[in-house]
């Protein structure tokens, strides 16, 4: 009974460990994906032959600064920060008016 309650506990274990390094892959995956997306909207958006007023709608802004946040929380810290948030912090926001 004890054996195979230690042989229990070790096949939970390691099945914690396999469900521990899948969570981590999937977070660095999902980390990468965004990492990308955000790059392609630095590329965009900085670019003056793609964007020549470097302007972007509130809308726009928005969805950025969420996958920013998502990439934060997914443990992303490097260029992204260094380089391609405070470029986009410089273009100009364009208010969306909606009507009554």
């Amino acid at each position: 009974n004890i054996k195979m309650q230690e042989n229990l506990t070790e096949q939970v274990e390691e099945l914690k460990e396999r469900l521990d390094r899948m969570e981590s892959e999937q977070t660095t995956r999902a980390k990468n994906n965004i990492r990308d997306k955000l790059i392609k909207y630095y590329q965009h958006y900085t670019n003056p032959e793609t964007n020549p007023t470097l302007s972007w709608t509130e809308m726009e802004h928005h969805s950025y600064r969420e996958l920013l946040q998502d990439y934060t929380n997914a443990g992303g810290n490097d260029y992204i920060h260094r380089v391609v948030e405070p470029a986009m912090d410089k273009l100009t926001i364009i208010k969306i008016e909606w009507g009554d």
